[in-house]
């Protein structure tokens, strides 16, 4: 199809973004298709439950299913919704929300008794992302929440790329016929004009880069609900660079100079490309913890976030969240370490609501009289492979442990794509390391949207299979391997905590109840209440409770 016109390709383009973001806007978490034998079991079909109460059959609509059930002769109903579309009260579960009528209670027990057998069975469970999918019969995996506004910034932005493309090709067409006169030119005169023709080309290459790169920053600003001058800025930004090479692509037909009209477009681009790219690969000063690159050591800075008040982190000589810790432990001390990602460094909450702070008061309160020593040795954006990372590097250093938690935020810890993978792919010459030249960090949320798991796949499980190997190995090696407790913020499905209960000499903390005030609202880290739960679960588990 050719464009013969800007104002034409406006209005495609216009029209595609619209429907697109129109799309996207209505895509909603709906219940796919053929899965009501499944919902069935969940609801209880057959099963003995609390308040003498049994399943009396389900309504299944598209957004939720409503169950009913006969308690002593009363009439009670429980509704399913997704995670995203309940109040805040609800009882969660990985995949689900429990939603109860006020008007008609159900016995104590019941809800948990649902919400614990939900937990045990919904990973076969598939919600889809918008209607389209359920008229359609298809059935796709969980995806990110529908609310997340990056799918209309992303759209938003490709759409004002492709306007951009459609103009270039436009003015390259159009210079292909342009012609210039050099007969009269001089020799040193063509030099010159060869020279400023390379310079302005590589002038266009670079307002190109920087459009690229302020599209990628509004998809980065896009994540935030409240980014809409963050997300014009960044718009701006971009068409201020293509009105920038499209200036270029002008100057470039109306230099005298014999190159071809291919040579005069593609000399800029690879000599940015060749003088840019290797200086944008990325070699990490920050300290390292084994194969682990921490974060910067002996740094303070504020954590201002619109969804949570402002918070003040502080990192030790090793880049770990403070309080500190000297290598060699004290006599008479029992040295806990905490693995995790930013669950456990802390992030949203002050250094006294951390979990590592949590346990140390817990521990302390149970037994005032034993020396525990808890070590934070969370690290943000890391998963399953960096946390066996941590564990072997703190074995190699010596830190003389004593007990090791490994604490899990699923599906998450199952990817095999995190913040460690991406600094050695920053540092390689590759497909990420390109296009993060090309896009900025926005190659990072990307990267992160297309490879972090959100939900349990086999590729993930068998992702933790290999960990567990790799884990027992590395305990196997050593003389004396210090016990070993899993933890895991959120439920954990059967699939896993079958797995991380044969792990020999390794206990799983049990699940239980999580509640609202747990997590940040609109964030998802653990508040300080939630850490000071997931300290008494832990402490439970570690003194044989």
């Amino acid at each position: 199809m050719r464009i013969r016109s800007p104002l034409r390709a406006l209005a495609a383009t216009t029209l595609l973004a619209a429907s697109a973001i129109a799309r996207a806007d209505g895509g909603q978490p709906v219940i796919g298709p053929a899965q009501e034998p499944l919902l069935a079991d969940l609801l209880g079909k057959g099963a003995s439950l609390p308040g003498d109460c049994a399943w009396a059959g389900a309504n299944v609509e598209q957004t939720r299913v409503v169950s009913s059930y006969t308690c002593a002769g009363a009439h009670v109903e429980i509704e399913l919704h997704h995670p995203t579309d309940a109040p805040a009260d609800a009882v969660r579960t990985l995949r689900f929300a429990l939603q109860i009528k006020p008007a008609a209670p159900p016995p104590p027990g019941l809800v948990d008794a649902l919400a614990e057998r939900i937990r045990a069975r919904e990973s076969g469970f598939v919600w889809s992302l918008s209607r389209d999918h359920v008229a359609a019969g298809e059935s796709t995996a969980p995806a990110a929440s529908p609310r997340d506004p990056v799918l209309p910034g992303v759209l938003g932005a490709l759409a004002l790329t492709g306007l951009m493309a459609a103009l270039m090709r436009l003015i390259y067409r159009r210079l292909q016929r342009a012609t210039s006169s050099t007969a009269a030119l001089g020799p040193r005169a063509r030099l010159a004009a060869a020279a400023l023709t390379v310079l302005v080309s590589a002038g266009l290459a670079a307002a190109v880069l920087g459009a690229a790169r302020a599209f990628g920053a509004a998809v980065v600003v896009s994540l935030d609900r409240n980014a809409g001058a963050a997300v014009a800025a960044s718009a701006v930004s971009m068409l201020a660079c293509v009105a920038l090479a499209l200036g270029a692509s002008a100057l470039l037909a109306r230099v005298p100079t014999r190159l071809p009209t291919w040579a005069r477009f593609g000399a800029g681009p690879a000599l940015v490309l060749l003088l840019g790219y290797p200086r944008s690969l990325v070699h990490d000063s920050a300290p390292s913890f084994g194969a682990v690159v921490v974060g910067s050591a002996n740094h303070t800075w504020v954590d201002h976030r619109r969804d949570r008040p402002p918070v003040t982190y502080r990192t030790g000589a090793l880049g770990f969240r403070e309080p500190g810790w000297a290598p060699e432990k004290a006599p008479g001390t029992r040295r806990i370490a905490l693995i995790g990602d930013s669950y456990v460094f802390g992030v949203g909450v002050e250094r006294a609501d951390t979990l590592s702070a949590a346990l140390g008061a817990e521990l302390a309160g149970r037994s005032p009289q034993r020396r525990d020593e808890i070590v934070n040795l969370g690290v943000p954006g890391s998963n399953l492979q960096s946390y066996v990372d941590v564990y072997e590097a703190a074995d190699r250093l010596g830190l003389a442990l004593d007990v090791v938690v490994i604490c899990l935020t699923l599906p998450n810890d199952l990817s095999r794509w995190d913040s460690q993978v991406a600094r050695r792919a920053s540092a390689a010459i590759g497909t990420f390391s390109a296009a993060r030249f090309v896009l900025g960090d926005a190659a990072s949320t990307l990267w992160d949207l297309a490879r972090l798991e959100r939900a349990i796949t086999p590729a993930g499980l068998s992702h933790l299979d290999e960990q567990l190997r790799r884990l027992g190995a590395l305990r196997s090696a050593s003389a004396h391997p210090p016990e070993l407790l899993f933890y895991a913020f959120r439920d954990a499905p059967v699939e896993i905590t079958s797995r991380l209960g044969a792990f020999a000499g390794a206990r799983v903390v049990p699940p239980d109840q999580t509640f609202p005030d747990d997590f940040l609202v609109g964030d998802g880290h653990p508040t300080g209440t939630g850490n000071r739960r997931s300290a008494r679960r832990i402490a439970d588990t570690l003194e044989g409770h």
